[in-house]
């Protein structure tokens, strides 16, 4: 017997193996197994970026949010609205305001009052802005930064 005859007896015999084996896989894919979709996500954030793993909203309205401060140089923080999109209320800010935050590094944002009479299947969308300053030499200047977390609430 040649080798390549014993090579396609083989494919032959043992096809069917191969399809089982993709069929498979095909259908725990259909059913959404391998499917990456991360708990929280946000949009529109440029200067002052939430830090997706340090990012919650309980079911009782309690938020904890980390963010970072990307401006590339000192900032401060001077006032920050959280809504919640579902029923357009306000959270209520725990955080001390004015926060001074140096460049590349990290602050926490408190807040409670943040869930929606309804929780929509788990699922929250704030929208949040904040005004800070920056300083360069004398010269102070205002920005706002604003931007969307979606998550599920923990």
């Amino acid at each position: 017997m040649r080798k390549g005859q014993g090579a396609v007896e083989y494919f032959v015999n043992n096809s069917w193996i191969i399809l089982v084996v993709v069929l498979v896989g095909v259908i725990i894919w259909s059913l959404g197994a391998f499917q990456i979709n991360p708990a929280t996500v946000q949009k529109g954030f440029t200067v002052i970026r939430p830090e997706l793993s340090g990012l919650s909203l309980k079911g009782n309205g309690d938020f904890v949010g980390t963010f970072g401060n990307k401006a590339g140089t000192n900032i401060i923080i001077k006032s920050i609205v959280i809504e919640n999109q579902l029923d357009k209320k306000n959270c209520s800010i725990l955080t001390t305001l004015p926060i001074e935050v140096r460049n590349a590094e990290f602050f926490k944002i408190e807040a409670e009052y943040c869930n929606a009479a309804s929780h929509d299947g788990g699922h929250y969308t704030l929208n949040v802005l904040m005004e800070y300053d920056v300083t360069v030499g004398s010269t102070t200047t205002q920005h706002t930064e604003q931007g969307m977390i979606e998550g599920q609430y923990v």
